[in-house]
């Protein structure tokens, strides 16, 4: 639980950050044996 909270977390702050400096983020959420993980993909915003 904590771990998921902590990864939560991480992918808020990307995507605040990323929003600030100009970056076009992307969440992919791909299934793997071991449950969900989400891929964050940045981009830069030319």
């Amino acid at each position: 639980m904590k771990m998921k909270k902590i990864i939560t977390f991480l992918i808020i702050g990307v995507l605040g950050t990323s929003a600030k400096h100009g970056y076009a983020v992307r969440i992919t959420r791909v299934s793997i044996p071991f449950g969900p993980q989400y891929i964050v993909s940045g981009v830069w915003r030319q």
